[in-house]
Formats: structure tokens, C-alpha cells, sequence
């Protein structure tokens, strides 16, 4: 009989076998967290809705997942920050260069927002289908409005 041990060379192989299957489950674990960094601090985020100004698209208690790094359009909702501990939930109606009228209509007596898009000379009526009906009752601002450079400008649903 020899001193030859062929389970030493096995246990070995496994050795090698086991570090490397650490070292990969160590990576992909790494890996993970970065993404999951990524997803929850810079792209995505969680929010609960706290209010009812967007009714009757979004409620008291919704939960929503808003993207973080998409383009910002008219008609999109979005969520930013009013003071330090207050979020905010509102709709984009104009972006830079649009001038928004507030206006009572003479004969429904309702109040109305038209809007001038940038470039243009048309005065247009904001039509919005998701706004809850009789949301728009009185106005008490500035009878108009240019949005100004990297400003948008939002109102609630409701």
C-alpha cells in the first residue's frame, strides 16, 4: 500500500471550488447592494401620497414609485419638495417660456386657465379630463404668469 491519499487532492479541489464560490457569491452581493443604491437613492423612490389635491388621480394613502431621472413633461405628476419636512404631489401644466392666464369665464361664471405655449400666439384653453369636477372654483393670484427659465409650473387635481 502507497502514502498516496487521493482524498487529500479532492478535499483540496473542493477548497478551490468553495473559494471560488464565495468569492462569487461575495461579488454578486456587492454588486446587489450597489444596484439597490442606485435604484432607491438615485433613480427611483417611494412615495405616500399625504394629501388630497390630486384627486381623483391619486388619494389620501396611495403609494407611488416616481421616477427620479425622467425628462419632465406638461400633463406629468410629480413630486418635489415644498420645505424641508413637506413633499408636494402636483401636475406639470406649463414648463419654461409658457405664460398661463387665469380667467373667469363671463357667461358660466367658472374659472378657467388658458395657457400660451412658448412660441406660439394661440390662446388655448387648458383641457384637463382628469381634474375632479368643480376643482377650480376661485383664483386669488396673479391674473397671469410667465414660467421662467428651468421652472415648471404645477397645480393639483382637485
Amino acid at each position: 500500500m502507497s502514502n498516496f491519499e487521493p482524498e487529500l487532492l479532492i478535499t483540496e479541489e473542493n477548497a478551490q471550488k468553495k473559494f471560488r464560490s464565495d468569492v462569487t457569491f461575495i461579488a454578486t452581493l456587492i454588486a446587489l447592494l450597489i444596484f439597490t443604491f442606485f435604484v432607491t437613492n438615485v433613480w427611483l423612490s417611494v412615495y405616500k401620497v399625504q394629501n388630497v389635491s390630486m384627486e381623483n388621480t391619486l388619494f389620501n394613502d396611495d403609494i407611488v414609485l416616481a421616477d427620479k431621472l425622467a425628462p419632465i413633461h406638461r400633463g406629468d405628476v410629480v413630486i418635489f419638495k415644498y420645505s424641508a419636512d413637506k413633499d408636494y404631489v402636483k401636475r406639470v401644466i406649463a414648463t419654461e417660456g409658457d405664460k398661463i392666464i387665469f380667467e373667469q369665464d363671463k357667461k358660466t361664471g367658472e374659472y378657467c386657465v388658458y395657457i400660451i405655449y412658448k412660441g406660439e400666439v394661440i390662446r388655448q384653453k387648458l383641457v384637463e379630463p382628469y381634474v375632479k369636477e368643480g376643482g377650480f372654483t376661485e383664483y386669488r393670484g396673479k391674473p397671469s404668469y410667465v414660467v421662467g427659465e428651468d421652472e415648471i409650473f404645477v397645480m393639483g387635481d382637485n
